[in-house]
């Protein structure tokens, strides 16, 4: 479970036809806009599709692989939440 800065849990959502990523809070049904581009986006010239992101660390971390534009990529990408930072 990942959590938002005033404590509350959250999901992240990455991918789909939009850019960017945003963070859902269930507990007020409210969506607030984390980035307009993740960095494994702003390599490509599209947006990211059925890609999987999965929660590690007791989720202060996650790793997101796959993707779809007419063929499937074989990126593996870390997400840190506490900084913010991508890396391949």
């Amino acid at each position: 479970m990942t959590l938002g800065k005033d404590g509350s849990p959250i999901v992240l959502i990455v991918g789909g036809n939009e850019r960017g990523m945003e963070a859902w809070n269930p507990g007020t049904s409210t969506v607030e806009l984390l980035s307009d581009e993740i960095l494994p986006e702003k390599l490509q010239d599209y947006a990211i599709s059925v890609g999987e992101m999965i929660p590690i660390k007791e989720g202060s971390e996650f790793i997101y692989y796959g993707g779809w534009h007419g063929s499937t990529t074989d990126e593996i990408w870390k997400y840190v939440v506490e900084s913010q930072k991508w890396t391949r």
